[in-house]
């Protein structure tokens, strides 16, 4: 039951822990000029606000490999990482193979794993050249740096306090070369105490374009080796230490540096014409002030130093599709040189030649009329079909093979297919609102699709389930990766705003629910008509008058277990909520109570605990992933709605601990089949962040089927 738009992705470019320090110490790991033969290993702690929330060990020794003698480079790093409600460990491998005497690059490996996905690079060097796998460009060593050490500072460096220059480097975090601005700092000979000692240091400034990072690193003045490395922005600081020092990890919370609540709940985005908000938004380096003005887009404001600060004027643009080219598109059509970008596989993003994705592109889009009708075809199924997933499958072919992925994914995965049946598309970064803590905008990626000059770049958002537009709440920045760090993001106008109700107001229910006390209640969960498990939830009250929902899911043969203890008021108000999980060799239990207009949070799983605490409607009901009892709470506390009538309910989203709405609306009667009897039933309309879920439901208001088209996923009442 996870919904698009309630986890806007990040993911590229969220410069999680791991990934940040890898892509330091791509730039900055630590190689003495004169090493011994004897393996060397050197740790490192991640600390965020004085919280060690990652390390990095790495270990070098001299070996031999295909006959001749190499010195070896390995690096683990680990990161405990938790974005948006989704906690995972992000981990990358690196193995570097050097020639022993000139410190070339021989060969590499780089993985990147990142809770389901995993980004690999390796490459070889060929006759002088750096062959990259996955049909990648080769790299020049004399050209690009290619090194695990910063030891090329010292030559290829600014040798001047205040100078800098601009370097390609070889990233392997980021699927290959990226621009490197080196700047040496105006006063770069310092003392440092590393492991005890008084250390003479050279401070150096190092920033990726791409990602609009400014840090420093601190290196040794003689051997340039690495001993501390800061991210101001992140508040981030990679340091040598002793091993004792890495001995326990946090976990840290990075949802913040890519979200921003807002002073405004906007409702359903997809209806917005328009809005107009001020903003300050941390950024890449390739932002501008002319790059920020568009289709649909208007900024007056200045850009600094990465920052973007003034006013945005958003406005939604719905094209019918009028004056585009057919399909399939006659040669000439998509012929322009500056279309050639957005029609060429990226190896490792879009890897638009992959003959899976390119079969089930053609598979879409048979009997096509329009390249219009392709895209809205080809939006519809990414948003149907993989089900949203924090981190997912990262590039387009991870994402199809994995069948889950973020707005990163699924924007990447709809790319490939366009471009593999040759129609240009892009996917530009920025923010959207969401409706996090009440409303919020958090970074986003969408696709931006060519259908010739009468249309220009039609912006889809499949992720939110917006096919042929995008609404007027997103903010772009560029055509590809940069970075979004909301500072502050003012909602100043919108329209249309609120509608009144044109029906009358339907009253929440207070008093028994129409359950029968200790029956239980079973529920059938399949996807894609292929069976899941079930769902038990049994029914009681206390001598308090409050009302309890006890639950026990089993999935996948048990490979998914989780047990439930819901307590809620009369009127169906969250109490408090206790849930106990079992997912493979995991266990975790989550804890909510509500009081006094607060819901306290803990969680705890593999060891670690964690606790919050958010200000809540009393009146919220509960909301869990995979907990039917909680649709059936809401729907029984309005029964069966008119036709037409809607009601706006609230949520505590037990795993996001973010309280969202959710729009019930009557959708008439049908006879349905539960089982092998015919049922006659009424049908309910739910939206939930961008999520549409078709429920029906007795006289009564009793659940009797869920039904979610994303992921093909039906949850069915047993009858007795």
């Amino acid at each position: 039951m996870r919904g698009r738009a309630l986890r806007p992705g990040p993911e590229e470019p969220v410069t999680t822990p791991a990934t940040l320090v890898r892509l330091a110490l791509a730039l900055t790991a630590v190689l003495a000029a004169a090493l011994p033969a004897q393996e060397v290993v050197r740790t490192f702690a991640v600390r965020i606000d004085g919280r060690t929330v990652g390390s990095v060990v790495e270990t070098e020794s001299d070996a031999t490999e295909d006959g001749r003698a190499v010195r070896k480079f390995t690096s683990r790093t680990v990161a405990k990482v938790e974005l948006l409600g989704a906690a995972f460990d992000q981990r990358i491998e690196q193995t570097w193979v050097l020639d022993p005497a000139t410190r070339a690059v021989l060969r590499f490996e780089s993985t990147l794993r990142a809770g389901t996905q995993k980004v690999d690079l390796s490459g070889r060097l060929v006759d002088g050249r750096l062959q990259l796998d996955g049909g990648r460009e080769p790299v020049d060593p004399a050209r690009v740096v290619v090194a695990p050490d910063l030891r090329w500072l010292l030559a290829r460096g600014p040798q001047q306090p205040g100078a800098r220059v601009e370097l390609d480097c070889l990233l392997p975090e980021l699927g290959g070369v990226q621009r490197v601005v080196v700047a040496l700092d105006q006063e770069p000979d310092r003392q440092l105490d590393v492991l005890g000692k008084r250390t003479p240091v050279r401070v150096y400034r190092l920033g990726i374009v791409a990602l609009g990072l400014e840090t420093t690193a601190f290196v040794t003045r003689d051997a340039g080796e690495l001993v501390r490395y800061e991210v101001p922005a992140q508040k981030t600081v990679l340091e040598r230490v002793a091993p004792a020092d890495v001995a326990r990890l946090d976990r840290v919370d990075v949802t913040e540096r890519i979200l921003v609540r807002t002073n405004v709940d906007l409702g359903d985005a997809t209806r917005l014409e328009f809005v107009r908000l001020r903003a300050a938004i941390d950024t890449g380096g390739d932002v501008t002030v002319a790059a920020l003005n568009g289709p649909g887009q208007r900024f007056e404001g200045t850009v600094e130093n990465g920052r973007v600060r003034g006013v945005f004027e958003l406005r939604a643009r719905r094209p019918d599709g009028a004056g585009g080219p057919p399909f399939p598109p006659p040669a000439e059509t998509f012929a322009a040189a500056s279309l050639r970008p957005w029609l060429a596989p990226e190896p490792g993003v879009v890897e638009s030649d992959d003959p899976a994705i390119a079969a089930q592109a053609r598979q879409l889009a048979e009997g096509a009329r329009s390249c219009f009708q392709v895209v809205e075809r080809l939006a519809r199924w990414v948003h149907d079909e993989i089900p949203y997933a924090i981190p997912g499958g990262g590039s387009a072919k991870g994402t199809f093979e994995l069948r889950q992925g973020e707005c990163a994914g699924h924007s990447r995965l709809l790319a490939a297919m366009l471009r593999a049946l040759g129609i240009p598309a892009r996917t530009p970064m920025g923010g959207m609102y969401t409706p996090l803590h009440g409303g919020s905008f958090a970074q986003h990626m969408w696709n931006e699709v060519w259908l010739g000059e009468a249309i220009g770049w039609l912006a889809v958002d499949c992720t939110a389930g917006q096919f042929t537009f995008v609404d007027a709440t997103h903010i772009r920045l560029a055509d590809g990766i940069t970075m979004f760090r909301p500072l502050t993001i003012e909602v100043l106008d919108h329209a249309p705003k609120a509608a009144v109700a044109a029906t009358p107001a339907v009253a929440r229910r207070a008093g028994a629910f129409p359950f029968a006390a200790a029956e239980p209640l079973v529920f059938t969960w399949s996807q894609q008509g292929r069976q899941l498990g079930d769902e038990r939830v049994v029914y009681s009250t206390t001598p308090e008058g409050q009302h309890v929902f006890e639950g026990s899911l089993r999935l996948a043969d048990g490979a998914f277990e989780e047990v439930s203890r819901t307590v809620v008021g009369a009127d169906g108000r969250l109490l408090s909520f206790h849930a106990d999980r079992t997912e493979g060799p995991q266990q975790s239990t989550i804890d909510v109570r509500c009081a006094d207009g607060r819901a306290a949070w803990r969680l705890a799983t593999a060891g670690e605990e964690r606790s919050d605490s958010a200000a809540v409607d009393p009146a919220v009901f509960p909301l869990h992933n995979n907990c039917t009892s909680h649709f059936l709470l809401a729907l029984s506390r309005y029964g069966p709605l008119p036709d037409g009538a809607e009601v706006e309910v609230r949520l505590f989203h037990t795993e996001l601990r973010s309280v969202l709405p959710m729009t019930l609306r009557g959708a008439g009667a049908e006879t349905i089949r539960l089982g092998d009897a015919e049922v006659r039933a009424r049908r309910v309309m739910a939206e939930l962040a961008g999520l549409a879920i078709t429920l029906h439901v007795d006289d009564e208001g009793r659940l009797l089927r869920y039904h979610q088209k994303q992921g093909g996923v039906t949850i069915e009442r047993r009858r007795p």
